[in-house]
């Protein structure tokens, strides 16, 4: 199964999860201190629950107590707590892959680097015939042996690698103590108010400590289909591909007075790495100037650095790895402090679990584009040498 395979999926079983949280929690505030309902209200409270979970059973009584939903409140905690986990193991598994792909591009890149050094101070008047370029283009335009791309692809890298995981760690902390600082003084509040409350937090957290990618700049609406709420991106790189992401107040205007916090979270919190709907060059064959000897050197002493970077991905991974356990343990404290009535502690859980799951999106997709590129990028590299080994002098 691909990655985005796995993400749709785990979107759609996530949802589910949060409507059977959500639903549980309101039929626990329609109780209002009752020991049970009787068994009509029972039968619609039951078909409700089991059109969103078929396993929901509130055993042979024919009755549904709060401690049936409490039951369930406590069960889906503990799943959310799994579902985390899965999505940082899948992450981890991730940087274990790319590991493996940066060595075969770092060996591609030693060997061009060999070939490379044979050439001299050879020169050549003549052009070079090229084919699918769309992966070193932006907005059509052939970008290939423009170091400057390069210098762009590295500074976002080292963002990815290495500034947004140390980032994404202190969010996650500040956001969890500041949902458990909303449990401490907000008991008997309504979910709603609970919601807003935790949610302004986040936005204020994500402010205050998110650090943006470089060449931060407003999304047009050429470039995407902005629909609700502002978005921002980082510098466009090859393929038409940039970090694309949520503008924090839109999170805190969209949290006003909506009780279902996870279609909030997940509608107004972008966090990904993603296509530009920009011009895409055609894969005709294209006539170009050769790049210098000297161009050549350049961009193969760039794709070494960006390789430099992507080998230190062992520390990305033991910095997810933090986050995993500042959420885990986040949750299970907000368990803890469940209320008589639970609501609260639910309502912060599945917010907390789905802020986790946007902000570690554009990992996967980042690293796969990062290999695939520098390899086009030592093809490309590869055929230049080759012109020169033939046609230079």
């Amino acid at each position: 199964m691909s990655i985005q395979q796995t993400n749709k999926q785990f979107d759609r079983d996530y949802q589910a999860l949060a409507q059977y949280s959500w639903a549980l929690e309101h039929f626990g505030q329609l109780l209002n201190g009752r020991d049970e309902f009787g068994d009509t209200e029972s039968d619609i409270i039951r078909v409700t629950l089991e059109s969103i979970d078929p396993d929901f059973s509130v055993g042979n009584s024919g009755s549904i107590t709060w401690q049936d939903i409490k039951k369930g409140l406590a069960e889906a905690a503990k799943v959310v707590r799994e579902m985390l986990r899965f999505v940082f193991d899948t992450l981890n598994s991730l940087y274990v892959k790319f590991t493996g792909s940066v060595t075969r591009v770092r060996n591609a890149q030693q060997k061009q680097s060999k070939r490379f050094g044979m050439l001299g101070s050879k020169v050549s008047s003549s052009k070079m015939t090229v084919s699918g370029i769309q992966r070193l283009s932006i907005n059509g335009e052939f970008v290939g042996a423009n170091i400057n791309n390069l210098l762009d692809i590295e500074k976002t890298t080292t963002y990815m690698l290495e500034t947004y995981p140390r980032s994404i760690v202190g969010l996650a902390r500040n956001t969890s103590r500041k949902f458990l600082n909303v449990i401490e003084t907000h008991e008997g509040h309504s979910s709603g108010n609970i919601a807003e409350s935790a949610m302004s937090q986040f936005g204020n957290v994500l402010g205050t400590n998110f650090t943006q990618p470089p060449g931060a700049t407003k999304v047009n609406s050429k470039e995407l289909d902005i629909g609700n709420g502002d978005l921002l991106r980082g510098t466009v790189l090859p393929g038409n591909m940039a970090i694309v992401y949520s503008d924090p107040r839109s999170l805190i205007d969209e949290a006003v007075s909506n009780t279902n916090t996870v279609n909030v979270i997940n509608k107004s919190l972008t966090m990904s790495f993603t296509e530009l709907q920009l011009a895409i060059a055609d894969r005709n064959e294209r006539e170009i100037s050769v790049p210098s000897v000297d161009e050549i050197g350049a961009l193969l002493s760039g794709i070494s650095r960006i390789l430099s970077i992507a080998e230190k991905s062992k520390q990305v991974e033991s910095d997810y790895t933090s986050v995993r356990t500042v959420v885990d343990d986040a949750i299970r404290q907000i368990t803890e402090k469940v209320t008589d009535s639970g609501r609260d502690s639910n309502t912060l859980i599945t917010m907390l679990g789905a802020i986790s799951k946007k902000l570690v999106e554009p990992a996967g997709p980042y690293l796969h584009w990062l290999a695939v590129t520098l390899n086009v990028y030592l093809t490309f590299i590869g055929e230049c040498i080759t012109h020169y080994e033939q046609q230079g002098h």
